[in-house]
């Protein structure tokens, strides 16, 4: 049997490519480009942080602000456990309601329940764009239901104003 290393060494393959020249002075000028194109980017970085603009109003004819995306969310009590409210899974008689609540800004809202007790006043907070459980005194807000019928929780930035998309949310639950 031959030796490997002999076989190998007169195995011959064809000779490699030779190199490509180099064309000297035809190369392209990157620095300014990327000097322009980070500059660019540095320029429109800059506006997306200038703050936004305020609404002024005149004579106090709406002190709400304009256009206002505001989110409601809630949570029930159930034998010592918290279940996300859904219209699928009707709310009883005794159970307990947590709220948590965001907006696309900084603003001051009221919570109210319409119910077949009438409407009253849940809380008072300051809804932002990090979503807050809203509070009462030194602990969780909450609302317990004493009759059956339907609730409608409206979260907005004006009370004595009718609920629009831009002032208000509101969530309809039915309780048994």
């Amino acid at each position: 049997m031959p030796d490997i290393d002999a076989l190998l060494r007169r195995l011959q393959g064809p000779p490699p490519p030779p190199r490509a020249p180099r064309i000297p002075g035809r190369s392209f000028p990157w620095r300014p480009v990327l000097a322009m194109a980070a500059g660019v980017a540095v320029a429109i970085g800059g506006i997306s942080l200038l703050p936004e603009p305020e609404v002024l109003t005149r004579g106090g004819e709406d002190t709400a602000p304009a256009g206002v995306f505001l989110d409601l969310r809630m949570v029930v009590e159930r034998n010592g456990q918290a279940y996300r409210v859904s219209r699928h899974a009707p709310c009883r008689v005794g159970e307990r309601l947590f709220f948590r609540i965001a907006a696309d800004r900084q603003v001051p809202v009221v919570l109210l329940v319409e119910g077949p007790g009438g409407r009253e006043e849940v809380a008072r907070a300051v809804a932002s764009p990090s979503a807050t459980d809203v509070r009462s005194g030194s602990g969780l807000a909450a609302y317990v239901f004493d009759r059956p019928g339907t609730y409608t929780f409206v979260l907005t930035t004006d009370p004595s104003r009718a609920c629009t998309p831009g002032n208000c949310t509101r969530e309809i639950l039915e309780v048994q």
